[in-house]
């Protein structure tokens, strides 16, 4: 696959495959395996990391020590904390006040740093809003944000679970609440695991103008195999029909013919939703229907 074409997709970390044995290897010493929500104060103490509630104005322990070296820089930016981990003393420090799956997110994001051996350093790492939905733009947090992935929808057992349902957004819905994870997450990885040629598409209202610019891409590997060179559409702008689930504030459906880059143009069946603040598109390969047609002819004649 050439660069241009990669770039288009979202993409695991190269260690994927060891970071997924180190999942599975926490899961089974947590005695947390098809256990749903996994349990993460199992991990927590199956790890021997200890997590605590992040309050500034009341630490404790090596985190005062951290606080005064960061002076006020830390108070600055406190709205863009997500979770602190003292790798040294195996630490971690969740905020308080998100969403249920957000924070829980957010403990799998920083068990992860505790427990990925190589990222052993000795400085205090912070996890800023930013970071954790920008996309992963440190290779530690994209490690962590697999690792935390892993643990959550527990590895390999989260695939068979997602192919039990007819490739939709109402399916991941369900699967999200299952495992008590947010919807965008649970798209991400729905998306990884399917044996359907699908692909998910998030897009942010820009800061600039009216359009709906895109952030990340994940297809599937039967997608990605079929059309390495399609092009997802980079910016949405007034007028295009997926822009309607805005619009009406409801969940909408539909066809629409994309190019496929040297394959040409091919048609996809296309399901929108919009939470208030991003819109998630699920795109599937329509059947090819003059195939079917004269297949049919054939068995007529």
């Amino acid at each position: 696959m050439n660069s241009s074409a990669t770039a288009r997709f979202h993409n695991s970390p190269e260690e994927a495959e060891e970071l997924s044995a180190i999942g599975e290897r926490l899961l089974r010493a947590a005695d947390a395996v098809d256990i749903l929500p996994t349990p993460l104060d199992q991990l927590y103490a199956a790890a021997r990391v200890r997590a605590y509630d992040l309050d500034l104005d009341a630490p404790h322990g090596s985190l005062r020590g951290f606080l005064e070296r960061a002076g006020g820089a830390l108070r600055r930016v406190l709205q863009k904390v997500r979770g602190i981990t003292d790798l040294r003393e195996r630490v971690v420090y969740i905020p308080q006040g998100d969403t249920k799956p957000r924070e829980r997110f957010v403990r799998a994001h920083e068990l992860s740093h505790n427990v990925i051996p190589w990222q052993r350093f000795e400085d205090e790492h912070i996890d800023e809003t930013r970071d954790l939905t920008a996309g992963a733009r440190r290779i530690f947090d994209q490690e962590a944000n697999y690792l935390a992935a892993e643990f959550l929808f527990q590895g390999e057992r989260f695939k068979e679970r997602a192919r039990s349902y007819a490739a939709s957004m109402n399916a991941t819905v369900k699967l999200a609440r299952l495992h008590g994870t947010s919807h965008q997450a649970t798209l991400w990885k729905y998306a990884e695991v399917q044996d359907e040629r699908v692909v998910v598409a998030m897009y942010y209202p820009s800061k600039y103008n009216g359009n709906l610019e895109r952030w990340k891409a994940v297809p599937s590997p039967a997608f990605r195999r079929r059309f390495p060179d399609m092009r997802v559409p980079e910016i949405l702008f007034a007028g295009h029909p997926w822009r309607a689930a805005i619009d009406l504030r409801q969940d909408l459906d539909g066809e629409i013919i994309l190019s496929c880059g040297s394959d040409g143009e091919a048609e996809f069946r296309w399901e929108a939703r919009w939470n208030g603040y991003a819109l998630f598109i699920l795109l599937r390969r329509m059947p090819q229907l003059a195939g079917i047609g004269r297949l049919i002819r054939g068995i007529a004649d």
